[in-house]
């Protein structure tokens, strides 16, 4: 996955006749040795829901222009992670909204082997310092399946990265080296990005998902709205709806907080730029702009 590769190998992974996570891992990643000491006494406490993102899409450099015409050159960077057999280095671009960012990787490779539509592929939340071997070890007492690089399966097979811990994997790809790329777009951003407003989830049953977050993590700020429910960390939240006919649990979109500005000007600037606008959502804040951009990526922003 991207932004949270380790050593994962590429294979696809069919989960519980649910959701499709197109993840791997190395044989070792799985039921080490040292994940049979004491498991870490739970919640593990989180300081932010989302540390980072990462979305695969067809085509790296489109998607990171499309973002960087959005909210600006300056705010847009990269690195070229090395890939298997022999093949030339792949470029991946980085979003940096406030002090969290997004991972723009390539369709089909690393966390989205055996994808073909573009997705959001994890998820990291940030914790506590804690110990990341005691904390493999509980999520092997629980029966929750350990990827590599601190990514695990929760209980709808959706994968989330955990941040944070002592003595643990590393969180990006391995090999991985800042590239000096040049800037995609020097111009005028089309708005101001504020930071992450929330990641809205499907999930096969809302108030079970909210009952694994509060007892792995101790998430009790929840508010229930217009059949959404809603984790929050006074910052940044997390949605959960049901699934709709013929979905699968995953992330549904990522939304983005903008500087005020006028609603139609905003939705004229995005289908210049190449996004589909979309029809707006009870739980929709007033102003807010739901689209899909040209990447594939569901989007919202909120005003």
């Amino acid at each position: 996955m991207h932004g949270a590769i380790g050593t994962l190998a590429i294979v696809s992974l069919a989960l519980g006749g649910t959701a499709q996570v197109a993840i791997a891992a190395t044989p070792q990643s799985i039921s080490r040795p040292e994940e049979s000491g004491q498991p870490l006494a739970l919640p593990l406490r989180l300081t932010s829901l989302i540390n980072h993102t990462g979305i695969s899409v067809p085509d790296v450099t489109a998607s990171a222009l499309f973002y960087s015409r959005l909210f600006g050159g300056d705010k847009v960077g990269g690195e070229l992670v090395p890939m298997p057999n022999g093949q030339a280095p792949s470029t991946r671009y980085f979003l940096f909204v406030d002090d969290a960012n997004v991972a723009i990787g390539l369709l089909g490779t690393l966390g989205s082997a055996g994808q073909t539509k573009p997705l959001i592929d994890h998820i990291a939340v940030t914790a506590v310092e804690h110990d990341s071997k005691a904390w493999r070890a509980r999520l092997q007492s629980e029966k929750l399946q350990y990827i590599a690089s601190e990514v695990f399966l929760d209980n709808d097979g959706i994968p989330i990265q955990v941040a944070g811990g002592a003595g643990g994997e590393p969180l990006t790809a391995a090999g991985a080296t800042p590239a000096k790329l040049p800037i995609l777009y020097d111009g005028k951003p089309m708005t101001r990005c504020l930071g992450f407003d929330h990641i809205m989830l499907r999930v096969a049953d809302v108030e079970a998902k909210v009952a694994f977050w509060r007892r792995l993590f101790g998430t009790d700020a929840v508010e229930r709205r217009d059949g959404v429910v809603w984790l929050s960390d006074g910052k940044r939240r997390l949605g959960f709806r049901p699934l709709a006919k013929g979905e699968q649990p995953g992330y549904d979109y990522q939304a983005f907080r903008i500087e005020k500005m006028d609603r139609t000007e905003l939705v004229t600037g995005l289908r210049t730029l190449g996004a589909t606008i979309q029809s707006p959502q009870p739980h929709d804040t007033p102003g807010s702009v739901r689209f899909t951009g040209p990447d594939g990526i569901r989007t919202v922003l909120v005003q």
